[in-house]
Parts: C-alpha cells; sequence; structure tokens
C-alpha cells in the first residue's frame, strides 16, 4: 500500500528527500516477500506440490535483492542529490543471488 504513495513522491517537486523513502519502501518490501517465502518453505503443506514449487524452493532466497537496495539506500542517504541514480545497482541482484545462493549449498554440505 505505501509504495504507490512513495512513487508518487518520487518527483521531488514537494519534499526534497523522497527518493530515500521510495528505496526504504522498496527494501522494506522485499523484505516482506522474503519472511513470506521463508514461511513458505518452512510450511510446504501451505504450498501446491508440483515441479515448479520444489524448483521455486530450491531457487535463490532474495537477500542478495535486499543487500542491494539496502546499498543503494545508504548511497542515496550519503549523497540525496543522486536521486534514484542508486536503484541502478539492482543489475548487480542476479550474480549477488548467484554468490549467496552457491554460499547456502556450500553450508549445507
Amino acid at each position: 500500500m505505501a509504495l504507490p504513495f512513495a512513487t508518487a513522491l518520487v518527483d521531488g517537486a514537494h519534499i526534497s528527500q523522497a527518493n530515500i523513502l521510495y528505496i526504504g519502501v522498496l527494501a522494506v518490501s522485499v523484505a516482506s516477500l522474503i519472511a513470506i517465502a521463508r514461511w513458505g518453505h518452512r510450511h510446504r503443506a501451505l504450498l501446491v506440490d508440483d515441479e515448479a514449487t520444489d524448483r521455486w524452493v530450491r531457487s535463490a532466497s532474495g537477500l542478495g535483492t535486499l543487500l542491494v537496495l539496502a546499498a543503494a539506500l545508504v548511497v542515496t542517504i550519503v549523497f540525496p542529490e543522486s536521486g534514484n541514480l542508486p536503484l541502478i545497482l539492482l543489475v548487480l541482484s542476479g550474480p549477488i543471488e548467484q554468490f549467496v545462493g552457491r554460499a547456502a549449498a556450500g553450508r549445507d554440505r
């Protein structure tokens, strides 16, 4: 519910640091999705039992995206004039997700 409100503020005409709010709302949204996914991982009986669900359970956790959003939030707080430009860091979320997945797989061995 907060994302449309934060998105409307991003034009910067009314609030000078709306980009910080916007990236913060994105980070909270991703953190919420990660929490929901972990709940699903722990309670498999709540999920559909098919191959697509099995692939999803084995997939990355979303932590890479959250880490990148946290870094973008820090950059935006330190350099507020950067606007939404730090969100370009999200292109790194894929490689970070792969690294986190490999690290988790290595830890489970």
